[in-house]
């Protein structure tokens, strides 16, 4: 469960000193909720902190300390989208100048961070229609989360595995944010349902192949398409690695 999730998240706090620091993010509440646990000294990140900490200033990542602000990075050169990699970024930030790194070096290493594998990975563009490969994404949350990392139209590619989970709140949290899906594997079926009771069309496509050439045609130049299963790759593939390699090379390809 999430609270058990919650539970063993917290126990690190249980091995604090108190010389030690903690960094929590005000902006989520199950982080937040962990300050009373801090046994040592603690760090606030958040994007609108009315007190000291990491937050955002006018599109910077700033430390607040007293009336001292100082702008660290323009979140504008962060090469990972979405709103949760703001906060890792400002994380990081804390942690890394609680270790003594120097402004220009997290600076630094901010601006050339491109993601890792799998994960948000930027697969290339053709034709104003940019391509990214999330086939780490094996939740229906982890989708979800993908589809509103990004500011503009998203087509997506879900399915997968079937784990037996039910795909009704992912549809409900991206009801609004697209207009049609392709869906593919032993899933394909209980996603689709699920995405048109949420009001979202979809295709089922037999390959990975076929579902990229159907989001090519559904997309425009601007676009996102998105491989985000929210499922296992077990299927159809040997691991979510192996699903993720041949995404990419089809992208390369041109689709």
């Amino acid at each position: 469960t999430f609270e058990r999730y919650g539970t063993v998240k917290s126990a690190i706090l249980d091995y604090q000193q108190k010389n030690d620091t903690a960094v929590l993010v005000n902006n989520d509440p199950g982080s937040k909720s962990l300050s009373d646990n801090v046994q040592g000294s603690l760090i606030w990140v958040g994007t609108d902190l009315d007190s000291d900490g990491v937050t955002l200033d006018s599109g910077w990542i700033t430390v607040r300390s007293g009336k001292n602000p100082n702008r660290i990075f323009e979140i504008s050169n962060l090469a990972v989208p979405g709103k949760h990699n703001i906060l890792n970024a400002m994380t990081a930030c804390a942690c890394a100048r609680e270790m003594g790194v120097d402004d220009t070096a997290i600076s630094k290493g901010l601006g050339s961070f491109r993601g890792l594998p799998h994960r948000l990975e930027f697969a290339g563009e053709h034709n104003g229609i940019k391509f990214y490969n999330d086939s780490k994404s094996t939740t229906p949350e982890s989708a979800a989360a993908a589809v509103h990392a990004f500011d503009r139209q998203v087509i997506p590619i879900f399915g997968g595995y079937d784990k037996g989970v039910a795909f009704d709140r992912m549809a409900g949290e991206i009801s609004g944010r697209i207009n049609w899906a392709a869906v593919i594997g032993q899933t394909a079926s209980a996603i689709s349902k699920a995405l048109e009771n949420a009001g979202i069309r979809s295709t089922v496509y037999l390959s990975l192949e076929d579902a990229l050439y159907g989001c090519i045609e559904h997309a425009k130049s601007g676009d996102i398409v998105l491989l985000s299963p929210g499922c296992a790759s077990y299927d159809m593939f040997t691991d979510y690695e192996n699903r993720g390699e041949i995404f990419k090379e089809l992208v390369l390809r041109g689709g």
